[in-house]
């Protein structure tokens, strides 16, 4: 599959391996691309080249080693962003498109930012062994883990041979690389021993690592003992000032069809959100959100937080 030229290429190559750890209690990730603007930053511009006019130049693929439930976040996917990549707003009006509708669909993509509309969303569930591949362009995040458990994946990423991923620049991996004897990876096959050094980790934000029962049997420096790796952090860290409590965000109902569905916050005032619908929210750090069905019956509540991103309910994430 991969080799086809549709794909990649004959002359495909694996350019990295390794883990996607995420603990119980691990927060919702940005909406991101792996690929970046490495290639396509504004494209349309410069060449009138963009999206999926050129075939991928890189494939990620993942595999859980457990069966993923909707409580364990499972990798959330935005379809057809990657078909804008390289396009900006100021030019999203020259995109040739078949269907003139299209192109308020471009104009919708491009505005969210860090948001996926209501029609684009959607969040595959996978079992133990199962494969997923998505394109390197390809609009994802992780959801929150609010489960009891781990929540593990392999990851491979495939390449076309002159491509050469910026997230991992070989000086990076040879630092990275260095062997041991003295390493507790040392005792484990090769294979394994690479798959551990290229860890990607989400942890949560919450996990004060003063409290003794947290880290009661663990007697070495785990990244939750250091600060700068929380997210509540960043704006320290970048000495990013934000005197304002606000956030601001966008709320998304997928697919839940019911009448007369609301949106209320701390002080009473209730929106409709009907299905298929994105409601951008102002609202303060702290304050409860409710999504209310006909009667009163309340059927998902959360908690504003700080950096709050985007929220969406669903009939796979919502009991009603």
């Amino acid at each position: 599959l991969l080799q086809d030229e549709s794909v990649l290429d004959d002359n495909v190559q694996m350019l990295d391996f390794g883990a996607i750890l995420a603990e119980p209690g691990a927060p919702l990730q940005d909406w991101h691309r792996d690929g970046g603007d490495y290639l396509f930053a504004r494209s349309f511009r410069a060449s009138r080249v963009a999206g999926h006019d050129l075939p991928p130049f890189a494939v990620a693929v993942i595999t859980p080693l457990l069966n993923v439930t909707m409580e364990h976040g499972p990798t959330e996917f935005c379809m057809g962003y990657s078909n804008l990549v390289g396009i900006d707003s100021e030019h999203v009006g020259q995109v040739p498109v078949k269907d003139p509708e299209l192109r308020e669909k471009l104009d919708e993509f491009l505005e969210y930012r860090n948001a996926c509309p209501a029609e684009a969303w959607r969040a595959p569930i996978l079992n133990f062994g199962d494969v997923l591949l998505f394109d390197y362009n390809m609009l994802h995040r992780g959801g929150p883990n609010n489960s009891p458990d781990l929540r593990a994946l392999i990851y491979n990423t495939y390449v076309r041979s002159w491509y050469k991923d910026p997230n991992w620049s070989q000086p990076n991996k040879a630092k990275h690389a260095k062997k041991s004897a003295d390493s507790p990876l040392a005792k484990f096959s090769e294979s394994m021993q690479q798959i551990s050094r290229n860890v990607r980790l989400a942890i949560p934000d919450e996990i004060k690592p003063e409290d003794p029962d947290v880290f009661a049997n663990t007697k070495f420096d785990d990244l939750e003992k250091l600060k700068q790796f929380r997210p509540s952090h960043f704006a320290e860290i970048f000495e990013i000032e934000d005197d304002d409590d606000e956030e601001t965000f966008y709320l998304t109902n997928v697919d839940i069809d019911i009448e007369g569905l609301k949106v209320c916050f701390d002080n009473d005032r209730c929106f409709a959100l009907p299905k298929g619908e994105d409601l951008f929210i102002e609202a303060d750090s702290g304050e409860n959100i409710r999504i209310v069905a006909p009667g009163g019956k309340e059927i998902k509540e959360f908690t504003v937080v700080p950096y709050q991103k985007q929220v969406v309910i669903s009939s796979l994430n919502t009991e009603f």
